[in-house]
């Protein structure tokens, strides 16, 4: 199944943020730069290359019509590489060089990892697709356009009870992301009454045997995952012929995927 990507949405996104600025940072003919910090290579490309043309595409109609406030708008992009270490040494690059207004981050984990240094620097930051509770507390200057964490575990909850399952395996990738994920739902499901068992994997695995084995006598299998990883781990679970109920996220996460190793292909 391919996924559907609605650009207008980061237009107006863009725009809301922009014009929340101070109006004399604004109201100004220098070019508005604002920096995007995405994934481009990595686990998580096919995702950060849907967000990078769909900002591309919000900019041009957005300097089309005049810019904001007479200001055009510049972007300038870097890849983080599906990496928070990239992604921070991309941070300090691009501040030291171009210095824009506001910067936009892909991801829990890069997110995650460039709030302190925005709040620390003053400088707007917006994290899409970040899931992470703690990630603006207690911050000024960080921002999220996303659900939290606890908005991809709940529908599923009530999915697993309605479907009496007892005994769930959780796969997670040992980042941000999936830790929260894995500690949401182990507390949750457990909760219930049910009982969990749950392992973790790095980004760049690809044989996922190990975790395979260790919960493919569950009822059913949370893999809190995403890019690559979340379509090689699906794959490798059809492969070891895998007769339980799979879940995973998507991309929105008020609307979970469950089924019978139906995971989306484009994921």
């Amino acid at each position: 199944m391919q996924k559907s990507f609605k650009p207008s949405t980061f237009g107006l996104f863009i725009i809301a943020a922009c014009l929340s600025m101070d109006a004399a940072s604004v109201a100004t003919a220098d070019p508005l730069r604002i920096g995007a910090i995405l994934s481009l290579t990595g686990n998580n490309a096919a995702q950060g290359q849907y967000v990078r043309d769909g900002i591309l595409l919000a900019m041009d109609e957005i300097n089309k019509r005049g810019g904001l406030n007479g200001s055009k708008v510049d972007l300038v992009i870097a890849d983080s590489k599906s990496d928070p270490k990239a992604a921070v040494d991309a941070f300090r690059a691009m501040e030291a060089a171009q210095h824009p207004l506001m910067y936009i981050s892909y991801s829990t984990g890069a997110g995650t990892a460039l709030a302190p240094i925005a709040e620390a620097s003053h400088v707007a930051l917006i994290g899409l697709v970040t899931t992470a509770i703690d990630f603006t507390k207690g911050r000024d200057w960080v921002f999220r356009y996303w659900p939290l964490g606890p908005a991809y575990i709940t529908p599923l909850l009530h999915i697993l009870q309605d479907l009496k399952v007892k005994n769930l395996g959780i796969v997670y990738q040992n980042d941000d992301f999936g830790k929260e994920q894995q500690k949401l739902m182990s507390a949750g499901f457990s909760a219930t009454g049910g009982g969990t068992i749950a392992q973790a994997f790095e980004l760049k695995d690809t044989d996922f045997q190990r975790q395979i084995a260790a919960v493919k006598d569950k009822e059913a299998i949370y893999i809190a995952g995403s890019g690559a990883s979340l379509l090689n781990i699906t794959r490798q679970l059809r492969a070891a012929n895998y007769q339980g109920i799979s879940s995973c996220r998507q991309v929105a996460p008020t609307r979970p995927y469950l089924g019978c190793l139906k995971c989306p292909e484009s994921m």
